[in-house]
């Protein structure tokens, strides 16, 4: 059952004080701080927390018996002193916080490939040994626009008249080449320029959008 005899409950006090859980007086009186004093003195030692001086509480303080010694005032083990033993005005003696550690990447860090270049509508070469051969690009796709209006128009070439040399404009211009008994090079020589009509100029070159054939169901209709 707790003890609270002034002769014991001073050595209890006095104990408590020594330790470091009790600033008040040594006056054998229950009061807020002896109370508070032996909470603190519980937890720490892993007793349970009653705030009494029950047989595990004066076991452990000693004071069963006579009055023992006074100690000479030593920290509480362990170098950490949390908040309920600290004496008025001591600081306490908190963890330092670990520096955060940046995260790893999810994965390798890879520059961006650059970007690829436009596809030029224009094949090199396609005018090799013609006085096209190194007029400007917008100048070699208007007469490649003005073949197709021509291939279009000899019914070789059923695609869209926009100067861009793909698979469907080589093909119609090789048929072109064999029906006209040139050599199918799928090329602009000079032999193929003049027989579509394009060697001295861009005469059959549509100036404008707004007038270039009209295709229905593959067929050209003559406007």
């Amino acid at each position: 059952m707790p003890l609270w005899a002034g002769g014991f409950l001073e050595t209890a006090q006095q104990t408590l004080k020594d330790q470091g859980f009790y600033n008040g007086p040594i006056d054998g009186q229950k009061n807020e701080q002896t109370v508070a004093a032996i909470r603190r003195y519980q937890i720490r030692n892993g007793l349970a927390v009653t705030g009494e001086l029950d047989v595990d509480t004066q076991r452990a303080l000693g004071v069963t018996g006579a009055p023992p010694p006074r100690p000479t005032a030593t920290p509480p083990p362990g170098g950490f002193r949390d908040a309920t033993t600290l004496q008025p005005n001591e600081p306490a003696n908190t963890p330092t916080p670990a520096p955060p550690v940046e995260e790893a990447s999810a994965g390798i860090s890879e520059e961006p490939p650059p970007p690829s270049r436009p596809v030029s509508p224009i094949i090199d070469g396609i005018f090799l040994g013609t006085p096209y051969q190194d007029a400007p690009p917008s100048v070699q796709q208007r007469i490649i626009a003005g073949a197709q209006y021509q291939l279009m128009r000899e019914r070789f070439y059923r695609g869209g008249v926009d100067g861009i040399y793909g698979p469907a404009t080589a093909s119609a211009l090789r048929n072109f080449q064999s029906a006209r008994r040139l050599s199918p090079t799928g090329r602009f020589d000079v032999r193929t320029l003049q027989a579509l009509d394009l060697l001295s100029g861009e005469r059959r070159v549509l100036p404008r959008r707004s007038v270039m054939p009209r295709v229905y169901r593959g067929e050209w209709i003559r406007e």
